[in-house]
């Protein structure tokens, strides 16, 4: 089910959630790692939005431009240290990083350099990798209260998959075998990784399209 960007969707927000450290974009800020005290309040906020869209293997190539055509802007960035839930001593963690958008802001005028930032860096992280995507409609909360008719749309992606290698020079394409049906190899060699599909706002919807 497509999503339609209409005047009710405040916020757009894309959560990254992932292990390597080394994919961190430099240039957002670093909040202090989570504590204990936080991931039990995140972990005990009822749960009240609806999943739109789930797809794997999916890129973000090309779906801030359609969020800028539809009116958006980045607003907000920044990374933080978490722990995982699922770890009952509470010692695995993993990194977020989250961008915000929203509609123009005059108090974010200002700052032209900032929003360049983020931007870069989730032009940067969608380029480098394929995701589980996962789009929900939450409530939009203003002062802790929330907003009737006014919603925030929230993406996850999990499950990093690179399609760059770290090892290798320039940044070379990782690649692999296609198989048939039955897990046998097929083709003459091994070729690039790519994605299924991507997720895009068309005719200000978020949609997948296929690649």
């Amino acid at each position: 089910m497509n999503i339609q960007l209409d005047h009710s969707v405040e916020r757009v927000i894309t959560q990254f959630s992932f292990s390597n450290a080394g994919a961190v974009p430099s240039d957002i800020i670093s909040r202090s790692p989570e504590t204990v005290e936080e991931l039990r309040s995140r972990i005990n906020r009822p749960e009240t939005g609806s999943v739109f869209l789930i797809a794997n293997n999916c890129s973000l190539v090309g779906f801030q431009d359609g969020l800028r055509l539809a009116g958006y802007e980045p607003i907000e960035g920044f990374h933080q240290l978490r722990i995982n839930p699922k770890n009952p001593r509470m010692e695995r963690r993993y990194q977020m990083v989250r961008f915000v958008f929203g509609r123009p802001d005059p108090a974010m005028a200002q700052f032209p350099a900032v929003r360049r930032v983020l931007s870069a860096a989730l032009e940067d992280m969608g380029r480098a990798a394929m995701w589980l995507v996962e789009v929900f409609s939450n409530p939009f909360f203003k002062d802790g209260q929330i907003v009737n008719g006014r919603s925030a749309l929230v993406i996850n992606l999990k499950g990093r998959n690179p399609l760059f290698s770290p090892e290798k020079p320039d940044g070379q394409p990782v690649v692999v075998w296609q198989k048939d049906e039955k897990g046998e190899r097929i083709g003459e060699g091994p070729v690039p990784l790519a994605p299924s599909c991507f997720l895009r706002v068309v005719d200000n919807e978020i949609c997948l399209v296929a690649a």
